[in-house]
């Protein structure tokens, strides 16, 4: 006799709780658990992989995008920020 564990499944994307994927009919409901994923609530997929891929695509429409640096840009340093940094330089004599 076989049995079949029909449990909710908790779907993260990195840190974060996209919501939780519950057996329904063959397939598997979504419940968000916060505002990037409400689109996806109450929506039935076929498999919990594509519940997963929903999530993520969900996920990174709602992402702001990545800065291509948080460093300052050469220009942006003060000049005297050398003074500030201590190192052998700036020992007394």
């Amino acid at each position: 006799m076989s049995t079949t564990i029909n449990t909710a499944r908790v779907i993260e994307i990195g840190s974060v709780t996209a919501g939780i994927a519950v057996p329904d009919e063959g397939g598997f409901r979504f419940f968000s658990s916060g505002h990037p994923f409400d689109a996806l609530d109450g929506r039935r997929f076929r498999s919990l992989k594509q519940a997963t891929a929903a999530a993520h695509e969900r996920w990174q429409q709602s992402s702001p995008p990545e800065p291509r640096s948080s460093r300052p840009r050469p220009n942006d340093v003060p000049a005297d920020l050398l003074l500030q940094v201590p190192g052998p330089f700036l020992l007394p004599v």
